[in-house]
Formats: structure tokens, sequence, C-alpha cells
């Protein structure tokens, strides 16, 4: 509630044409990217330093993010630069560390 009243909590409907672009540009955290879409956590974090907003989404359980939701990231980004799967709470731990390390060099 207090997030709520303070403007730092927003509910948005399931995106079925796409999300509300306000939230920033679309990464989807993923073991298997797009190699047309793939990025180094370098280019986010210059992103990130040049006022780029990003929407960072992470799938949930074995099937990770729907199909339906794929095509909808402008960029693909895999943190452990060798395709391994994480469990969720690992991978968003993993990619918050390096997008900070990477924000700090």
């Amino acid at each position: 509630m207090r997030l709520a009243d303070l403007g730092r909590f927003q509910k948005f409907p399931y995106p079925d044409r796409g999300f509300p672009p306000q939230l920033g540009k679309v990464v989807l955290t993923t073991c298997k990217p797009d190699p047309k879409k793939q990025v180094t956590v370098k280019q986010l974090a210059d992103m990130l330093e040049n006022g780029q907003s990003l929407l960072v989404l992470f799938g949930i359980g074995p099937h990770g993010v729907p199909k339906e939701v794929r095509p909808l990231s402008a960029m693909d980004f895999e943190v452990t630069d060798g395709n391994y799967s994480l469990e969720t709470c690992t991978a968003l731990g993993a990619v918050c560390g390096v997008l900070h390390n990477q924000l700090k060099q």
C-alpha cells in the first residue's frame, strides 16, 4: 500500500499486443537467446547509463516465459555466457548482480 501511495507500484493487464511503452524496452532473460536479438551486459548497462528504461522479463517454472510473450521482447539476454538454465530466483539475482557490477565500472 505504501508503494502504491508513493506512485511506485502499478498494475497492468497481461500483454496481448505488447507492454506499455512507459515501462521501457523489453529484455527477455533466456538461456536460448535469439542471436539476432541477443545483447550483452555491457550493452544493457550502457542503455541504463544513457537514461533508457528497461523492462526485464523472467520466466517462472520449467517452461519459462510463455511462447506468445517471447516475440514481444526487443532484446534477449543470457546471463551465464554458457546457455545454462537457471532457477527463477537465481536468475533474478544473477541479472541484478551482473548489471550492478557493470554499472559500477
